[in-house]
């Protein structure tokens, strides 16, 4: 074995720029492929890293008149399921949010989540130090953090058991830490617990997610089966509960449910380069193959068996596939970690990816595979070529016939793929400029958000209509709104593009009945003070805008949306007509004073949603927890520190975190953002590849036919003509490539349509600028072989016939 290997050796080293070539196409595919593979073996493939975790199920409600299913459970259906169902070990519900948290005299905003006691029982946690919660009310007095959040607050994991820390005016326990990498939900690094039973038990007010374990044996059909038993006994004995059913889904399938067609299309893109660079393997391994048929036909005349060299030939192939695979994975490596870097914070699992050995493994297949069938198919090419003819054959131009056309077929095919991921990536383009230049409803220039969460100092403020949080929080307006550079300042629950806006059903004095089972519309509902719309530039429409009068002892009142104004009162008159909601209790009739433009709340990706703004004056628990909305003079970013560092001047204990409003945006486009600049790299990897291989098959067919222009040139034919010809023929190839790439990107174009809002897929311009810019390629690559062609010298391309 050991001969074979070293003859295949010295094979690879008589062609230098053949085996660079092909290992250096071979790592950029795999290298590529390595680093998207393990991104999608973690998030979509590799099991939860959870005790059991196939029986970690997720709870929803699925509403069946309406065909659709959230995954949430409002409070009392929670609370039955656990108590009545006979399949499910353990139950437990949570929520998350950014929040503040006081410790040593000092506020941290981070992530948080608020589970109930048998949280950690459902996914199997096993804390690092202590315990999890206690599966009583007790639990409401406990927390858990992060080995990481523990070494970065208190110095070590052992330092920070049994601390106490102030959360929401009261004073916690922590009594257990848990892994670093255990971030769920939504990347958190402080657990809250909470009482079994959810605060709120309306059924129709879903502000919990839940999750169950299954007992061992039990198939999520048989609890579907069970829990739609329960679901009709829970419809006949409460009228809000009719048309839903509770329902459970596998865990994981909750968490990356969501971005499963985004990372089918990103690998169908990395499949397509793979595809392109197999195209390009196939040429050079075509050329090698011709100009190797002299010596092939040798061997076979002098008794070689076929068997013997399309071993020869297979063992090149691995080495090779060996080489490029290894090249390839020192390759992905640093293309992970950039792909790491720009990918959405909100990217399920982001933390648990890395290179493991069955991306190794793949890798390692698909690089064989690979040069297997590039290496067998020139090989089984020459056993069908006459011994005798192949030694008459001038080995400087070969066999042309066959071969031409197989290289022809193979540089269409890789102008197709090219223009499939050109379109799409142009299609992702346009749709990021097309959210750039989207009506956001406010000026985002110069405006700075400064998220704040500010600790109770009583029991009594934590009731709803305690006025010491509003009286706090004016007075920290005012002082923040001396600091110079800033022309306007208000506080907002919920900021555009930020995270913490709340969704309420409501109903219309009149029109609809707030009662238990009612069908309502829902809407944002925001609270803020009466100057958020001067400092955010949101115009005014009619009636007046909120003021400082509106009181919590005045008359309830709200301002809407233009979009709520238009979908409930088309032909009426808004202003002074009520609604009611289930935003706070006791329930209130609010009076509507005034109408302002749309906003895009949750992205520049959204469409504007019916909104409700009400004075936080007269909601004072929501006073605690706001964002503060500054307007400056200049750069907002310059500010962050100042007014950051005032703030905490004022009152250490309030949490807080800056970004400007530009940063939010940005932050909430990372998704798109991301899988743009994914296409775009693959597009313009694929342009690269195909323009090798367009330049690779011009310039051998030119170096094959210096006779034939030879022959042209002492007929007549003149230099311009032999350039022009040429160069029609990589533009016949170029347009046939178009034209079955066109065909191939009708279809796949269409399953991006999950992914684009608001760009219109078969889009004219979009086609006529992905084909201009693959022919513009396309005769680039042909120039310097086309301009060759034109020099040929007739009497030396005679002289050595």
């Amino acid at each position: 074995m050991l001969q074979p290997m070293r003859y295949a050796l010295r094979q690879l080293r008589r062609t230098p720029v053949f085996t660079l070539t092909v290992l250096l196409t071979l790592a950029l595919g795999i290298g590529v492929n390595a680093a998207i593979f393990s991104v999608v073996d973690t998030v979509l493939l590799r099991p939860l890293d959870y005790r059991n975790a196939d029986r970690i199920v997720g709870i929803e409600s699925r509403f069946v008149a309406e065909n659709r299913s959230i995954p949430r459970i409002g409070g009392d259906d929670f609370k039955d399921l656990a108590a009545q169902s006979k399949l499910i070990e353990a139950t437990a519900y949570y929520q998350s949010s950014q929040d503040g948290l006081q410790l040593n005299g000092h506020a941290v905003y981070t992530r948080m989540a608020y589970p109930s006691p048998l949280f950690g029982t459902v996914l199997g946690l096993t804390p690092v130090e202590g315990r999890l919660f206690s599966n009583s009310a007790e639990a409401k007095n406990e927390v858990l953090i992060s080995a990481a959040f523990a070494e970065e607050n208190f110095g070590s994991v052992h330092n920070a058991l049994n601390k106490p820390v102030q959360y929401d005016g009261a004073t916690r326990t922590i009594v257990g830490i848990l892994p670093t990498a255990f971030t769920f939900p939504n990347r958190s690094s402080v657990w809250i617990g909470q009482d079994p039973n959810p605060e709120v038990p309306n059924r129709t007010a879903y502000n919990q997610r839940a999750l169950a374990r299954m007992k061992p044996g039990v198939t999520i059909e048989q609890v579907n089966a069970e829990l739609a038993t329960i679901s009709a006994q829970l419809a006949a004995a409460y009228p809000e509960d009719k048309g839903k059913i509770l329902t459970v889904v596998p865990l994981q399938e909750q968490i990356v449910g969501s971005v499963r067609p985004v990372f089918r299309a990103i690998m169908g893109a990395v499949l397509v380069i793979l595809l392109i660079v197999c195209a390009n393997i196939g040429h050079l391994q075509l050329v090698r193959a011709t100009r190797r048929q002299q010596q092939v036909a040798l061997c076979t005349a002098l008794g070689a068996r076929r068997g013997h060299l399309a071993m020869q030939a297979l063992l090149q192939a691995v080495l090779l596939a060996m080489g490029g695979a290894a090249l390839g994975l020192l390759l992905g490596i640093p293309l992970l970690r950039l792909i790491l870097r720009f990918a959405p914070p909100g990217l399920p699992r982001l933390l648990e990816i890395r290179l493991n050995p069955d991306v190794f493994v793949v890798c390692f297949a698909v690089a064989l595979l690979t040069m297997a069938i590039t290496a067998i198919l020139p090989v089984w090419r020459s056993w069908h070529v006459d011994p005798s003819t192949a030694l008459k054959q001038d080995s400087s131009r070969g066999l042309t016939g066959e071969s031409h056309t197989l290289r022809t077929a193979l540089i269409v095919g890789e102008i197709a793929l090219t223009f499939v991921l050109s379109v799409a990536s142009i299609l992702l383009v346009q749709q990021m400029i097309g959210f750039s230049h989207a009506a956001f409803g406010f000026d985002p220039d110069r405006l700075l958000l400064v998220d704040t969460h500010a600790p109770a100092r009583s029991a009594d403020e934590r009731m709803t209509n305690s006025a010491a949080p509003v009286h706090r929080l004016d007075a920290l307006l005012q002082r923040v709104g001396q600091v110079p550079g800033i022309d306007h300042i208000a506080a907002v629950g919920g900021a555009p593009m930020a995270q913490g806006t709340s969704s309420v059903g409501y109903a219309i004095h009149g029109r609809t009945s707030f009662t238990p089972g009612a069908k309502l519309a829902n809407a944002n509902i925001v609270p803020i003070t009466p100057d958020y719309f001067t400092t955010m530039q949101i115009p005014l429409l009619s009636g007046r805008a909120l003021a400082s009068t509106d009181t919590f002892t005045n008359q309830t009142v709200v301002v809407i949306s233009k979009s709520l104004a238009q979908q409930q009162f088309a032909n009426d008159n808004p202003i002074g007509h009520e609604i009611m909601c289930g935003y706070d209790a006791p329930l209130r009739w609010y009076t509507i004073v005034g109408v302002v433009d749309d906003v895009l709340q949750d992205s520049p990706a959204s469409k504007p949603a019916p909104t409700f703004y009400v004075p936080i004056a007269q909601h004072p628990a929501r006073a605690a927890d706001v964002a503060i909305v500054a307007r400056t003079h200049g750069d907002p970013a310059l500010m962050q520190q100042t007014i950051d560092k005032a703030i905490r001047d004022i009152d250490p204990s309030i949490a807080t975190t800056a970004s400007t409003m530009r940063q939010e945006m940005g932050a909430s486009l990372r998704a798109q953002t991301f899988m743009t600049g994914l296409f775009a790299s693959f597009a313009l990897l694929s342009i690269v590849l195909a323009a090798v291989g367009m330049y690779g098959v011009t310039a051998y067919t030119v170096a094959q036919r210096k006779f034939e222009f030879a022959l042209r040139f002492a007929f007549g034919a003149d230099r311009r003509q032999v350039f022009t010809m040429v160069l029609s023929s990589s533009a016949t190839m170029a347009v046939l490539g178009l034209a079955i790439g066109a065909l191939l990107a009708v279809g796949i174009t269409r399953l991006l349509g999950s992914i684009l809002t608001d760009v219109k897929i078969l889009n004219p311009a979009t086609w006529l600028l992905a084909s201009a810019l693959i022919v513009l390629i396309t005769l680039a690559a042909t120039l310097i072989p086309a301009r060759r062609a034109a020099a040929t010298s007739p009497m030396e391309a005679l002289r050595s016939e």
